[in-house]
């Protein structure tokens, strides 16, 4: 069935339908954009996600996939990188985010694990980083195993915060406090800094180390 639509407006980005990372940091703005002008038009995801339906819910945010609509007054946005107008839009986010999950005062410092979700991006001495990270007091968060709400509650009020380059990042980008700040552990083939836009939208200070590619989907920070 095809359905009609008088005013629509796509929040869907072609990366945010692949991504977890790109639909949170950029999609989940546009949809609070195009909910102002008519019906918000989202694309089928291919990523499988247990945390976006939770995120969906606490932005009020309906993710109902609409592939095949005929629309009379159709409206698309050049709502690309982190600009000034989606700096605008993320503090409404951030205090969903804060209402949901409250602080855990006793997290500061927080390592986030990837794990092996998403595409496979493993850090070769990553217990090695983990074990000393623990005993200068960072919390230990695995995206695989640890509860969102777990995560948040921690992110919330972290003052500085590690993780390898890649989606699982982002669940900084509505929780983190202004002034903190990320390090992001960088592979050497795949150098990106899109995270550095939405951490100085949202006052976060960012960092990177670059890490040694050794063969494979591992890679060695140095």
């Amino acid at each position: 069935r095809v359905a009609n639509i008088d005013t629509a407006a796509i929040c869907s980005s072609v990366l945010g339908t692949k991504h977890f990372g790109h639909w949170l940091c950029d999609d989940v703005l546009t949809y609070r954009l195009a909910k102002e002008y008519g019906t918000p038009i989202c694309y089928s995801q291919s990523f499988p996600s247990a945390h976006k339906p939770i995120y969906a819910e606490i932005f009020g945010q309906d993710w109902s996939a609409i592939d095949r609509t005929l629309v009379e007054h159709l409206i698309v946005f050049q709502d690309y990188a982190q600009t000034s107008l989606k700096k605008k839009r993320q503090p409404e986010l951030r205090n969903s985010v804060e209402k949901s999950f409250p602080s855990d005062q006793s997290a500061k410092l927080v390592y986030l694990k990837r794990n092996d979700t998403g595409v496979l991006r493993m850090v070769e001495n990553e217990v090695e980083i983990t074990d000393e990270l623990s005993r200068r007091g960072f919390t230990i968060l695995d995206i695989k195993t640890d509860s969102l709400e777990r995560i948040l509650s921690h992110l919330v009020s972290a003052k500085i915060v590690i993780s390898v380059e890649g989606s699982q990042a982002a669940h900084c980008c509505y929780s983190l406090p202004r002034g903190s700040g990320i390090l992001l552990l960088q592979p050497s083939n795949r150098f990106t800094a899109t995270h550095r836009g939405w951490a100085e939208n949202i006052g976060a200070k960012f960092g990177f180390v670059v890490g040694d590619n050794r063969g494979g989907n591992g890679y060695y920070p140095l």
